[in-house]
């Protein structure tokens, strides 16, 4: 009785489809439209597989034999299928970090997938039918048995690989293990094949010996291969290292002493490197949004962070007089591997009696939280994806409005153009502009090299006064070697103000303005 064979397919099939998923993620940047695309790819395949394997059950005698091969090639295409997907963006002709089509998207999927989908599938109604055979059973139990069997090997390989392999193997690491599971799930069924075909045995046994003698050449193998991807994705950085998360691949990449931080291909923030004494060219938008976020509030004793703190906001919050401040990432992995990058000033910042860092999604903390603050600077990147644009929604500025105080403030800051020029930058900067003013009496905006937005129901609590916001800052005797409160004059002038909140409050809404 195949019980083993059929629960170490579930197991493989499960491990295997989410290791694709995660390469195929940082191939299309993290775009979460590429994963119902993925899906449809291995459901469409393994479909396939399984219409095949009905076809060949008819037209052979011993299935195991089919199994023996269909084993081996299934083995053998992990891994190599992988290697493709590192190499997927050299067969289009787009730019170092532009996104692929979604034609690209499902072609690709769709190409690499095959193999291994189409072998699985026919894996599954192949061991239907031995295991029928043990059974001596002429119904379809042995069918529901086999389907309920590799269910539970699903479970089990998503558990395995949730809180063991993601956290301490590398991708083709994790593959190889695949390729020692498969022969070992299939050996016990073909040690008992009728005919006695010993070669059958012997292929198996080899293929395990050789995935064996192999494994620890993985780790290597998997380093030359995500350094071939980034020569793809960003030729002029160099990679320096590739850690695993739950929440994506992460990659850090160095080029000229500037560190830059990427999970599942999407750029996270970047920095300057361990060296530094100070916040570098790099950091002065982080600078400059840390103080002009902190004088929009009299005296901001409490303040909620959401994301940034390891790109340098962190440091320039605590030169002003705070009591708290509350800093919330998502990623503990990724906060552990920034760490040996970013400037001592950072780290000290996160190591501060005042500072506590929460490692947790920040909506749920939002959602949950049951103090107040004064003052809420949310500092994640732009909504290009669909998680990113869950921190930019009505209902989450709803909960936000819940934990602030009398006179509290948002703060959000977003990627603009001079003036806002270009229809996908104002329809996304409007809406973010609009979705604030549907929960907040009081919002105004200052563009500069970053779209600020600020939003109260206090209509004293936000100052866009140059010379009140100045004084704020001299009476706190803050001393910030990077940031000169003078900057306040340049970015806030009337007439650039009057522009940009008129174009906010007007684009889509006044028939004079697209």
């Amino acid at each position: 009785m195949p019980l083993t064979g059929v629960l170490l397919l579930g197991a493989v099939s499960q491990i295997g489809q989410v290791l694709f998923m995660r390469e195929l993620l940082m191939v299309f940047y993290g775009s979460e439209l590429s994963i119902g695309i993925i899906l449809a790819a291995w459901l469409v395949w393994v479909s396939v597989g399984s219409r095949l394997g009905a076809y060949l059950i008819d037209r052979v005698q011993d299935p195991r034999r089919v199994l023996v091969f269909t084993s081996i090639g299934a083995a053998l295409s992990i891994p190599g299928v992988i290697l493709l997907m590192r190499e997927a963006r050299a067969f289009f002709n787009v730019l170092p970090g532009a996104y692929l089509s979604l034609w690209d998207m499902t072609r690709t999927s769709f190409l690499l997938m095959a193999p291994v989908c189409i072998l699985l599938g026919m894996q599954f109604v192949l061991l239907a039918r031995v295991w029928r055979e043990g059974d001596q059973s002429e119904h379809t139990a042995s069918a529901a048995k086999t389907y309920l069997t590799e269910a539970l090997g699903n479970l089990l390989g998503g558990l395995t690989f949730t809180f063991l392999m993601v956290r301490n193997l590398s991708a083709l690491q994790s593959a190889a293990i695949l390729v020692v599971l498969i022969p070992l799930a299939m050996l016990p069924i073909v040690w008992k094949q009728p005919d006695g075909r010993k070669q059958h045995r012997w292929l198996l046994l080899g293929l395990l010996g050789a995935a064996l003698l192999l494994l620890p050449m993985a780790g290597n193998l998997d380093d030359w291969a995500y350094q071939r991807q980034w020569a793809h994705f960003s030729p002029q950085h160099q990679l320096v290292e590739t850690r695993q998360s739950k929440h994506g691949t992460i990659s850090v990449l160095e080029r000229e002493g500037q560190y830059s931080f990427f999970q599942s291909g999407h750029l996270v923030f970047s920095t300057a490197g361990p060296e530094a004494t100070h916040p570098g060219m790099e950091n002065i938008d982080a600078v400059q949004y840390a103080h002009f976020a902190m004088v929009q509030h009299e005296d901001p004793q409490r303040i909620l962070l959401v994301g940034g703190s390891m790109r340098g906001v962190l440091d320039e919050i605590l030169k002003h007089p705070v009591t708290q401040v509350d800093t919330v990432e998502l990623d503990e992995m990724l906060t552990e591997v920034v760490k040996p990058y970013i400037p001592s000033s950072t780290r000290d910042a996160i190591a501060d009696p005042q500072v506590k860092l929460i490692h947790a999604d920040g909506r749920l903390f939002v959602k949950t939280a049951e103090v107040g603050y004064d003052l809420v600077i949310l500092d994640v990147p732009d909504p290009a994806t669909a998680v990113l644009n869950r921190f930019y929604t009505v209902e989450f500025f709803q909960e936000i409005k819940s934990l602030l105080e009398p006179g509290g403030v948002l703060v959000i800051g977003a990627g603009t153009t001079p003036d806002m020029r270009g229809l996908a930058v104002s329809n996304r900067n409007t809406t973010l502009y609009h979705s604030l003013a549907s929960i907040f009496s009081h919002v105004r905006a200052v563009s500069d090299q970053e779209l600020l937005l600020l939003s109260s129901d206090d209509p004293d609590a936000i100052s866009l006064d140059p010379q009140e916001l100045t004084g704020r800052y001299r009476d706190r005797e803050v001393q910030s070697e990077v940031f000169n409160p003078d900057t306040f004059y340049t970015m806030l002038q009337e007439s650039h103000l009057r522009r940009i909140n008129w174009i906010l409050r007007s684009h889509g809404r006044d028939p004079g303005h697209i």
